[in-house]
């Protein structure tokens, strides 16, 4: 599993760092059954996510990928199809960050056959806008618009009275702007992606800052 020094400036890894020792000392020292273990490994695979997002906002690009490989080896050993879900997801988004654009166009189609996909319309539905980037990215504008109309009906179907699962509450009607703005943005048409930019900026929740920031600076950026 890696490892992290604890730092100042990046408080949530090293809080995540500390709590991943303390899980991973009772998974691997611990006598326990095989519920407990499943439970175990899953929790160990939602911190390594957690972690994953914190070194990637260090800008450690390295040390996130090592994160987010290893929270999908602890959800698959937690036959946790939802903790997979995350981790393909943050994998796919993390490819696309390096620049590697047809390794999360892979990724992202390869988690869209998964059971949470079928099952989730709001995992299906950034699984799609995620993948409408990848396409735009790749020069592929029908694929893309097909994406994107896709992502869309996804989260129509979302009803609004079942509870998103924690690591997905950022994804609303705003963020769904939001990233069809990136794919526009990729396909170069600057108004379109000023448009639901501005729109993802109007709809966003106040909670939600760090996507406020995200989409601010591309704003400014269009």
């Amino acid at each position: 599993m890696p490892t992290s020094a604890p730092s100042e400036a990046n408080p949530s890894l090293t809080v995540a760092t500390a709590y991943l020792d303390r899980l991973t000392t009772a998974a691997d020292r611990c006598t326990y059954g095989p519920r407990v273990e499943q439970a175990l490994h899953t929790a160990i695979a939602s911190l390594c996510s957690s972690a994953g997002w914190a070194a990637d906002d260090a800008g450690d690009l390295d040390a996130a990928h090592l994160w987010r490989t290893t929270a999908l080896q602890r959800a698959i050993l937690g036959t946790s199809h939802q903790a997979q879900a995350r981790a393909w997801s943050d994998l796919a988004i993390h490819a696309r960050r390096g620049g590697h654009d047809r390794e999360a166009l892979r990724i992202s189609q390869t988690a869209l056959t998964s059971r949470e996909a079928r099952q989730d319309p709001r995992y299906a539905a950034l699984l799609q806008s995620r993948l409408a980037i990848s396409h735009a990215r790749a020069g592929n504008r029908p694929a893309a618009a097909r994406a994107l109309l896709a992502a869309q009906a996804a989260y129509d179907r979302v009803n609004s009275t079942d509870p998103a699962p924690r690591w997905l509450n950022f994804l609303t009607a705003a963020e769904i702007s939001g990233l069809a703005a990136i794919t526009h943005q990729a396909m170069g048409r600057l108004a379109e992606a000023e448009t639901a930019t501005t729109q993802a900026l109007t709809l966003l929740e106040p909670r939600l800052r760090r996507s406020r920031a995200y989409y601010g600076v591309q704003l400014a950026e269009l």
